[in-house]
């Protein structure tokens, strides 16, 4: 069937327009080149399967394929949530899973066409998506305070219905002095959610509290167990309906001279956006003080998001002098944005018949007359935003040999004129702002070095560029919507710079399969825009005001390799291991404090896995570790400091049985150790198997598979900054069995005589 196997590097399609190599424009690629007797025909296959627990899959999947085209069209129906198969454990673990249950039907067409003669290619793709996902949500927060901290308890469940329409194309020509690319896209989607949300704030750590309290914090009344440590209770439940349309259309062409080596570049972009939706919350938050609930506050709140538009339009232009040892280019670009938002907040607990004790539904509105009456105007804003930009730059490509090694650089400095005006109506103000400003990123950068025998590459990226703080952001307002968290505005902010510093160097023998490498990485952030808080401890009321803070910067080194451990090639190994280092800087103060507010929390992290595998005849079995390691401290007076370690161990196997049976299983076990909830402190050893036998040929195939047979799968997990530390434990989807059958076609033409 295969002809012949070609690994190379290969030039892209401006480089080979334009004869010569356009930076960045080289790839590394296979090609399988198929037999002409194989190069037509059609093939597919059929999977379905049902399994315990209402378990069930359904896919298709055929294509009409020659020399030059492709047509294929594509269907799944599961609700599964994984793709993986059993014995396929690399790099997987359980807080890489699809949160909560999903139920999912795809149904697609993709299609290619390459004219013989490279005059023109054609591909796209039309696609419907339906996804019905239900997820739980337990969360452990520990807020890191000045003069100690707080801790949340959070219970979230969401059940979100999404359909989306999708359709993208690629039309490439080739003409003699000039090609052209154009790219159209579509997409249309639409949502219907619903929600609940339950936390409660306390003085008091949680591991205090025996699990058969925990579970009794959102019964109500609040349990006598937390009244004395209370802070708040939020209780909350709601919905959301509304779509979103969105479709662009890029084009670009590069045109050469028949006289000389240099050439022009031209793009261009134009793109839509319209989305609406209709928001319904019912929020009561309750207040303790002293052991008792000193107060409460319910809001029945109806959000009208409608319009929500916008567009972008966008247009370069390059030209490249080409010298002996490189290219000299400069570039100018225009950029328009236009955004249109109106949010309408009604306050329906403030009508008769309305308030907590209401018996009218969820999603339910009085008359437009009625609800009119009860817009919250300072909380509803109408905004229109223009932004306008203006970027100039050159930039310089070198590339050469010497002896082993060859050599590819590219350098580009970028500066942009940014003008943006912002029209925003809120309450009583009505204004008009415009920001002009200078964006200077200084440098963007790559430097390739790759030998001539592929055994060695080193590469280095560097960049440093600038971000502008959100219009709303300077404005002086004071949204109350949330009665928790309430958002200020800072007239003073600055733009923020973040510098990007990686390098790497690899030695590959692909003879003896072997693989070394080291990576380094540096990334700060200067003026980072936080979005700090001052904290209530009496209401645990948060009052957020954004500004800029030094000192967010993250790095690391990362050493891997891989080996064949003897000569038949049987035995292998391959591992990785690292430190990496995060500061988060913050500004966090308590109410009535005179500290500066400032926060800094330190991670040191250690990383590192291990895999050991061996082969024999059509089978395999592989040893696997794994281990994340982190140290946390901070400089905030009285902060404690702590470490946690996540770990795995386990095996995956492939085993080739008597009466052509495979057994493909992975035996895991998860660890954690460390965590602020205890309840997430555990070892979950996680089992998955399949038994599989091929009939008629193998173009049938009966599958049986058992995932998380033991049923100890858990979702965990933690994130760290200057704010806290938040770990999230999600539901899963539930053990179960399944048979599935596979039937694979492949039909080529007749031979002629």
């Amino acid at each position: 069937m295969v002809k012949e196997v070609k690994v190379y590097d290969k030039l892209g399609r401006n480089s080979e327009f334009l004869g010569h190599e356009v930076a960045g424009d080289k790839h590394y690629v296979m090609d399988v080149n198929l037999k002409k007797q194989y190069s037509i025909g059609f093939l597919g296959n059929i999977k379905a399967g049902g399994g315990t627990d209402d378990r069930y899959l359904a896919r298709l999947f055929a294509m009409r394929f020659t020399d030059h085209s492709r047509l294929a069209i594509y269907g799944n129906l599961n609700n599964l949530n994984d793709n993986r198969n059993p014995g396929e454990n690399d790099g997987w673990s359980p807080s890489k899973m699809i949160g909560g249950q999903t139920w999912q039907q795809t149904a697609g067409l993709d299609y290619s066409i390459d004219d013989r003669y490279k005059r023109y290619e054609l591909n796209g793709n039309a696609q419907f998506e339906h996804a019905d996902n239900n997820t739980v949500n337990n969360t452990s927060r520990t807020n890191f305070l000045e003069g100690g901290d707080t801790y949340d308890r959070i219970v979230s469940a969401a059940r979100n219905h999404n359909l989306r329409l999708s359709t993208s194309h690629r039309f490439y020509f080739k003409f003699k002095n000039a090609n052209l690319e154009v790219k159209p896209s579509f997409s249309y989607s639409k949502y219907d959610n619903r929600n609940s949300y339950s936390s409660l704030t306390l003085s008091k750590d949680f591991s205090s509290f025996a699990k058969a309290q925990l579970d009794s914090m959102f019964t109500s009344p609040l349990g006598s167990y937390f009244k004395q440590s209370a802070i708040n209770r939020n209780l909350r439940s709601g919905m959301a309906e509304g779509h979103s349309l969105n479709a662009s259309l890029s084009a670009s062409s590069m045109i050469k001279f028949k006289t000389s080596p240099d050439n022009i570049g031209l793009y261009a972009n134009a793109s839509y956006r319209n989305s609406s939706d209709k928001t319904f919350d019912r929020n009561l938050v309750e207040y303790y003080s002293g052991g008792q609930r000193a107060s409460s506050d319910f809001r029945n709140r109806y959000f009208d998001n409608l319009p929500d538009r916008g567009y972008h339009i966008m247009g370069k232009a390059n030209y490249t002098f080409m010298t002996t040892i490189g290219g000299l280019g400069f570039y100018y670009q225009y950029d328009r944005n236009y955004t249109s938002r109106r949010s309408s907040l009604f306050r329906l607990d403030q009508l008769e018949d309305w308030g907590e004790d209401t018996e009218h539904g969820l999603g339910s509105l009085p008359s437009v007359d009625t609800y009119m009456r009860v817009m919250d105007r300072a909380n509803s804003y109408d905004s229109r935003q223009h932004d306008d930009s203006h970027a100039l730059g050159f930039t310089f490509n070198l590339s050469g040999d010497t002896e082993n090694w060859n050599h590819w650089s590219q350098l580009e400095l970028p500066v942009s004129f940014l003008s943006r005006t912002l029209h925003y109506q809120r309450g009583s103000m009505d204004t008009t702002i415009t920001k002009r400003t200078a964006m200077v990123s200084w440098f963007h950068g790559h430097y390739i070095a790759k030998r001539h025998d592929n055994k060695g590459e080193f590469w280095l990226e560097y960049g440093l560029s600038a971000k502008a703080p959100d219009m709303t952001m300077f404005l002086d307002i004071n949204d109350t919507t949330d009665p928790l968290n309430t958002t200020l505005g800072n007239p003073n902010l600055k733009n923020s710079y973040s510098l990007r510093i990686v390098t790497h160097y690899s030695f590959m023998n692909l003879q003896k399969r072997q693989m070394f490498g080291l990576q380094v990485h540096y990334m700060p952030t200067f003026n980072d825009i936080a979005m700090g808080y001052t904290y209530d401890k009496a209401t645990g009321r948060r009052t957020f005001r954004p500004a800029n803070v030094n000192g967010n910067w993250q790095g690391g080194i990362g050493i891997y390799g891989g080996s064949n451990l003897n000569k038949a090639g049987t035995l292998s190994m391959n591992g990785s291991v690292g430190p990496i280092f995060r500061r988060s800087a913050d500004l966090i103060a308590v109410e009535g404090s005179e500290e500066t507010g400032k926060s800094i929390v330190k991670t040191l992290g250690v990383y590192g896995d291990l895999n050991l595998e061996y082969s024999f005849g059509h089978s395999s079995v592989k040893l696997l570790g794994e281990v994340n390691y982190g140290n946390t401290t901070g400089t905030r007076e009285g902060f404690n400091s702590f470490s946690s370690t996540d770990f795995k161990y386990g095996t995956t196997a492939k085993l080739q049985l008597p009466w052509k049976l495979q057994l493909s299983t992975d035996l895991t076990m998860y660890s954690r150790r460390g965590y602020a909830n205890s309840a997430m402190n555990t070892d979950d050893l996680v089992w998955n198997a399949r038994l599989s036998r091929p009939f008629l040929k193998g173009k049938l195939i009966a599958l049986i598979d058992g995932f998380d047979i033991l049923g100890q799968l858990n979702n965990v997990t933690r994130t760290v900054n200057a704010q806290g530390i938040e770990e999230v434990y999600s539901n899963v989807l539930p053990r179960y069995v399944m048979f599935h059958v596979i039937f694979r076609f492949n039909k080529a033409p007749k031979k002629r005589n």
